[in-house]
């Protein structure tokens, strides 16, 4: 599992309020390889906008992915 039941919670709710109240968010994911799309995953369905969140604390790569036809470009360090 990418992330717990707590974490999927959390991040739900992070994109529902983000997306009432604008606000930008900071995610600082686990260890697991896929915890990072999950996340964004979740925080979109949940409502939230990639444009206004940061993910911190990845690997040593810079990635260009398309999450629900949004370009999000990782870098990883």
């Amino acid at each position: 599992m990418a992330v717990s039941d707590f974490e999927r919670r959390a991040i739900i709710a992070t994109g529902e309020v983000q997306a009432q109240l604008g606000c930008p968010v900071s995610f600082h994911p686990g260890r697991h390889p896929e915890a990072p799309f999950e996340i964004i995953r979740l925080f979109q369905e949940a409502g939230g906008d990639v444009k206004k969140a940061v993910m911190s604390h990845l690997d040593s790569k810079l990635f260009q992915v398309h999450v629900n036809g949004t370009q999000a470009i990782m870098i990883f360090h």
